[in-house]
């Protein structure tokens, strides 16, 4: 990685370190997973996908709180 990454950039390689080190992962196999990742998507694209599943996760969310309070709202 010879070009100066961006700020955002460095937050999104901070953001899949601390995803990574979530897993049951080695050190060494996070850092080969987090090097292969980048080696293979630009950060941009790695941003763009980050950023869709968590739009469709905090749908979920959503719905799931949707239901929970309709159920509340029904047992009253």
């Amino acid at each position: 990685m010879g070009h100066k990454m961006k700020e955002h950039d460095q937050f999104l390689v901070g953001l899949l370190k601390e995803a990574l080190s979530r897993t049951e992962l080695t050190r060494a196999e996070q850092k080969s997973y987090l090097e292969s990742l980048l080696r293979e998507f630009e950060p941009a694209s790695l941003r763009n996908l980050i950023t869709c599943m968590l739009s469709i996760e905090l749908e979920n969310l959503h719905q799931f709180a949707d239901v929970v309070v309709g159920e509340d709202k029904g047992g009253a």
